[in-house]
């Protein structure tokens, strides 16, 4: 059920970075980011690495997009 809503948050908002998907779900960073993994293995959805002000980020697609 949490994976299904995270996938529908990123389709809903693409490229938001994992943290900011974290916080709008109420979950984890730890959570989101499990979700994040697994949901890239199966190919629902892209995680392209950014910096942004000297830090690391992760931005979510969705793989059709």
């Amino acid at each position: 059920q949490e994976r299904r809503e995270f996938l529908t948050r990123v389709a809903r908002v693409p490229g938001e970075s994992i943290s900011q998907a974290a916080e709008a779900l109420n979950m984890r960073y730890r959570q989101a980011y499990g979700h994040a993994s697994r949901l890239a293995g199966e190919g629902k959805i892209r995680v392209a690495e950014t910096v942004e002000g000297g830090r690391r980020r992760l931005k979510l697609f969705p793989a059709y997009g």
